[in-house]
């Protein structure tokens, strides 16, 4: 990092519940190291969030696609092209 990056880092990172605002000093740098970190939320908010997702999409405040943009464990582009396939199957034409 000394002979890469001309000073000090700044990491800042904003989740649903969290925000992370983080220096890596030059100074105090040592030498060459890796950093891996690795954020998942606990299991139970995941459980909180689609709950009261659920929760909006029933009283129809918001759109089923827009819930499932707010959810980390859901890829709605791939649910999307899964639904739009759905009538596909069922109508009689296009089972023959």
């Amino acid at each position: 990092m000394k002979n890469v990056i001309p000073g000090d880092i700044y990491v800042w990172a904003r989740t649903p519940t969290d925000e992370f605002d983080i220096e890596i000093k030059k100074d105090k740098d040592e030498g060459a190291f890796h950093l891996l970190r690795r954020v998942s939320p606990h299991p139970r908010d995941e459980y909180r969030r689609h709950d009261d997702l659920e929760r909006l999409v029933e009283s129809g405040l918001v759109t089923r696609k827009w819930a499932r943009t707010r959810m980390s464990n859901v890829d709605p582009i791939a649910i999307d092209r899964e639904e739009q396939r759905k009538p596909c199957g069922t109508t009689p034409t296009l089972s023959r």
